[in-house]
């Protein structure tokens, strides 16, 4: 459930009252409740292993906190220009573009 970053205490607090297992992730100014372990990383290995790649076969790219489990999932990780500042330098790469097709540039070795 995506909800404004200020209300996640009060929801944080609803869902440990009904007992529910959750992870608060940040998106920029919004919040992403999870269940427990459920993460964009865990989904990029489960998909890796479906296709019977390796995460090394893997390239991921990103602009917030919520992509920074994607991001270590992968082999290489890039920020895109616009990325969270705080955020920027954890990921082994970045990209000075923005959109999607300055991405596809960038994976082509044209950044």
């Amino acid at each position: 459930m995506a909800i404004d970053g200020r209300d996640a205490p009060a929801a944080v607090e609803a869902l440990v009252a009904l007992g529910l297992d959750h992870q608060v992730v940040h998106n920029r100014a919004a919040a992403m409740i999870l269940p427990a372990g459920v993460t964009k990383g865990a989904a990029l290995v489960a998909a890796l292993h479906e296709l019977g790649l390796s995460p090394h076969n893997a390239v991921a790219v990103g602009d917030a906190e919520n992509d920074l489990s994607l991001l270590r999932s992968a082999e290489v990780g890039a920020a895109v220009a616009n990325a969270v500042r705080r955020w920027r330098r954890t990921p082994t790469s970045s990209c000075r573009h923005r959109t999607e097709p300055g991405w596809s540039a960038c994976l082509r070795g044209r950044c």
